[in-house]
């Protein structure tokens, strides 16, 4: 993904509220335990269609701070029949994540590389929790870099033990399930 356009997906994104899919709990379910959190993160963000590659199943979209990106779409999510050239078009990122607590300050090679790293491209982040709803499930991270983003918690009753300033390692599933639909 280009560098601009993630930053300006990170910046400009905000979360949607959407059940976990039985196929993408999966994962990282079998991971979670007291320790661990399962959850998902989804990103949105609109821009204009470049070109749509039906064989591939690519959609290029260009957005507002003139950043440009090819993503691998779902195929059943969306309808590339129904998306061509010059839409304006809302393109949704999940990814299942894992959240372990982690000590205050503990840092090693890997962490230290990931902290400095972009978070759309990184499967492992250090992050800080901003805030726990402990009602909705809806944790509120700062990245490495100082951005603020979100993740959906499978289970709240595995937050009673969370609070603002807690550091954290976000592990990212590999993949995200990415679809496209016209912007409204």
């Amino acid at each position: 993904m280009n560098q601009k356009l993630a930053i300006a997906v990170v910046t400009g994104a905000f979360i949607a509220l959407a059940p976990l899919s039985p196929q993408a709990a999966q994962p990282a379910a079998s991971v979670a335990s007291s320790a661990t959190i399962a959850g998902v993160s989804v990103l949105q963000a609109e821009g204009i269609v470049q070109s749509v590659d039906r064989v591939a199943h690519t959609v290029t979209v260009k957005d507002a701070a003139s950043g440009q990106a090819t993503f691998n779409v779902s195929p059943d999510s969306t309808k590339l029949s129904e998306i061509k050239a010059g839409d304006k078009v809302r393109v949704r990122m999940a990814r299942d994540a894992v959240i372990t607590v982690t000590p205050h300050g503990s840092t090693n090679a890997a962490n230290h590389a990931a902290a400095n790293a972009d978070p759309m491209t990184q499967n492992n982040i250090q992050a800080e929790l901003v805030t726990v709803d402990q009602k909705t499930g809806i944790l509120a991270l700062r990245g490495p870099q100082g951005a603020i983003f979100h993740i959906q918690a499978a289970n709240t009753a595995q937050l009673a033990h969370l609070s603002a300033g807690m550091h954290v390692e976000v592990a990212y599933a590999p993949t995200a399930a990415v679809s496209v639909s016209a912007a409204q």
